[in-house]
């Protein structure tokens, strides 16, 4: 559905006015400005039904390929192509024209996205009702808050029958409300076959709904794979982790089997089990409520201040569920005089049936503002939750409780 081959865009940055008069003067005979590449040798393809990730740090160069991809602007060297209809929620609201009323700027845009008369004239009222405007659609744009504006815009873009789906942060407007209808449209929309480029900070949605993830570092593709994978790189090279000096291990020593873990001179994760001993390939069956004790053994060097080792449960999707370290169980590590560090954690299994991996995280804790990521095991061992029957919704049991005729 879209081919990207050997794409770049480049901006001639000049440092003041005069400088483009003297360009234009000199022609190629001299260079008065700067090269600026947002984007730089981008190559992916993206098939028919597949939902795609986009990351990376602002800067990256994610809006400015989601641009060339929608032909906003068009690249200055390499080619896109694209099959079928493209909705495009860039920059919501951005088109209207603020002396037009909503119902005419829904017309105008909805127009402008490929919808002819009679489409709209049957979307109308789904579109309308979604956004939530009721009698301010007749109203001019100019009276609207951004919120509404952001409404409306999204309401008209997701009801065009696209093909491809293209998506820049849009999932983030709104109240609470609207944001879970956005996502309940998008849903949808993915159900019935259409192709999404996702482009989000938010990893715990990436991992909801992508089958595959692209990160950008620099305006080049710096990963493109599995979900889990590329939003663990994303995170360990942000600026927040300070994650330097890493190797990344794609296959992880047999003793510690986790899908992906991360290798660093100043502290490694030696060894974790769970109560039933050594996790190896089998899946460990704890039933609803149990107990768990989780051990974990690590390697520090006297450089980290002050270590800490952080346990997070996390369900099918990726989600974290629960996450507990020794700070906040009032727990100072002391390593022995070889820098070795024992510690067990428990916690009660009540959650809803199913499968869980643990993922544990060693880090050098400064202050709450500065903590640095040493090594993490991600999905180093699963366990399974078990019971008779069904006794709660969701995901975790807050054992509810209800009283009748009271």
């Amino acid at each position: 559905m879209i081919n990207v081959s050997n794409v770049s865009k480049v901006y001639k940055i000049y440092s003041n006015p005069a400088d483009r008069l003297k360009q234009s003067l000199f022609s190629g005979r001299k260079k008065f400005y700067e090269e600026f590449w947002p984007v730089k040798n981008i190559n992916f393809t993206i098939r028919k039904g597949e939902i795609v990730g986009l990351i990376g740090a602002n800067g990256s160069g994610k809006s400015t390929l989601l641009q060339l991809i929608c032909g906003v602007l068009a690249p200055s060297s390499g080619v896109i192509s694209k099959q079928g209809r493209v909705a495009a929620l860039l920059e919501l609201g951005s088109g209207f024209n603020p002396e037009f009323s909503g119902l005419d700027n829904l017309w105008m845009n909805a127009s402008l996205l490929g919808l002819s008369n009679e489409e709209i004239q049957n979307k109308y009222q789904e579109i309308v009702d979604f956004s939530g405007l009721g009698d301010f659609i007749h109203q001019p744009v100019k009276t609207y808050s951004s919120g509404m504006i952001v409404r409306l815009a999204f309401a008209i873009s997701s009801f065009v029958n696209a093909d491809i789906l293209v998506v820049d942060e849009a999932l983030a407007v709104g109240d609470a409300g609207f944001q879970a209808k956005c996502l309940e449209r998008m849903e949808r929309l993915m159900n019935q076959g259409a192709t999404v480029l996702l482009v989000t900070h938010d990893m715990q949605l990436v991992k909801r709904y992508c089958s595959r993830v692209i990160y950008l570092k620099q305006g080049e593709v710096a990963f493109d794979g599995e979900p889990e994978e590329a939003t663990e790189i994303y995170l360990a090279e942000t600026k927040e982790n300070n994650y330097t000096n890493y190797q990344l291990l794609r296959e992880s020593a047999p003793k510690l089997n986790s899908k992906m873990g991360f290798s660093n001179p100043l502290g490694n994760i030696l060894e974790v089990k769970l109560a039933s001993g050594i996790y190896h390939s089998e899946k460990i069956a704890v039933k609803q409520g149990e107990v768990v004790d989780v051990y974990v053994t690590a390697k520090v060097s006297t450089a980290l201040s002050h270590p800490r080792i952080q346990l997070t449960i996390r369900d099918s999707r990726g989600y974290n569920l629960f996450g507990f370290n020794n700070y906040y169980g009032g727990q100072v590590i002391t390593p022995d005089k070889d820098g070795m560090v024992k510690i067990k954690y428990s916690f009660d299994a009540n959650l809803q049936l199913g499968e869980y991996a643990i993922t544990i995280r060693l880090d050098d804790t400064k202050s709450r503002e500065e903590t640095n990521l040493i090594d993490k095991q991600v999905g180093i061992c699963t366990f399974v939750v078990t019971a008779k029957e069904k006794t709660f919704e969701a995901v975790v049991n807050l054992n509810g409780r209800c009283e009748v005729n009271i």
